[in-house]
């Protein structure tokens, strides 16, 4: 099994996409999984912008945001 965690950003079908990893895991018979990061806020450095992000602790979230859990 191979799990591709997508950029900032990014989204799991456009990972999927961009890579071709779907397509080589069918032919050499193994599973590719490809999650999406949870939608979160975050504060950047002159406006607040939706985005998928793993919750690493990095791009601070902004203030009012509830903790995400994944």
């Amino acid at each position: 099994m191979v799990l591709a965690l997508h950029g900032l950003g990014g989204d799991a079908w456009g990972l999927r996409r961009m890579t071709g990893l779907a397509e080589k895991s069918d032919e050499a018979g193994f599973l590719a999984v490809f999650p999406e990061a949870a939608e979160i806020t975050v504060d950047l450095a002159d406006r607040r912008e939706r985005v998928r992000a793993w919750h690493s602790g990095y791009p601070r979230l902004a203030p009012g945001e509830p903790p995400v859990d994944d």
